[in-house]
């Protein structure tokens, strides 16, 4: 989720992301997309923990 925008530079644009909270630079952010559409913003973090899940091997990072 976009908190803070920057029009001349968009990579010092701030972020948060939708699954833990943590503040995110425009370039630390890794966007989920479903069908071409923008789903949500995510950590890197998360995104391992997303990645996880769907082998089948995140059952304790399920509930976070």
């Amino acid at each position: 989720m976009l908190i803070e925008k920057n029009l001349k530079d968009k990579r010092k644009s701030w972020y948060i992301c939708d699954r833990c909270g943590e503040k995110l630079t425009g370039i630390s952010r890794k966007l989920v997309s479903i069908n071409y559409k923008k789903e949500a913003d995510l950590c890197r973090n998360c995104i391992k923990a997303l990645k996880n899940l769907c082998k089948g091997k995140g059952k304790n990072n399920e509930y976070r």
